[in-house]
């Protein structure tokens, strides 16, 4: 197949997640996609980031409004999400889920509590699948493998 044939194959995915509200916009696809699983995973609605900028998906039942982070770098690269003032100030959020890729293949995601991020990292620092892992260890964050199928 020529570059061009599977760049159009690229649009037309594209273009059916988006019709198909599975991602929402033209940034990141695996960003949308994080949000779209966090949301299917815990019966929560993703949330119009116009209006709710500080959190991307909200599970009423359980009163958890989500801040999603995503992570799409080769598993083996342990370099982890870079966390800013704003995540640690985050009035709106009160959890945090930072999913997994693995060659694009969404893998597993750790869910964490806002209040408890200083526990894992600093601001302005990487917060890496080790810090998660150990995080899960202290029963501070939860870990939950992703099956595509069973969305």
């Amino acid at each position: 197949m020529s570059t061009v044939e599977l760049w159009n194959n690229y649009v037309t995915a594209r273009e059916a997640l988006i019709e198909g509200k599975r991602i929402r916009s033209y940034r990141s696809p695996t960003t949308d996609f994080a949000e779209w699983i966090v949301s299917k995973m815990l019966n929560g609605v993703i949330c119009d980031n116009k209006v709710y900028p500080l959190y991307d998906v909200d599970v009423k039942e359980s009163k958890m409004k989500i801040q999603v982070k995503s992570i799409a770098r080769h598993y083996s690269n342990h370099n982890g999400k870079t966390l800013t003032e704003k995540d640690f100030d985050n009035k709106e959020a009160n959890y945090y889920a930072f999913v997994y890729f693995d060659k694009l293949q969404p893998k597993e995601f750790f869910l964490i509590p806002q209040h408890r991020l200083i526990e894992v990292c600093k601001p302005k620092s990487r917060i890496t699948r080790n810090h998660l892992t150990t995080a899960v260890t202290n029963e501070i964050a939860t870990k939950m493998e992703i099956n595509l199928k069973e969305l």
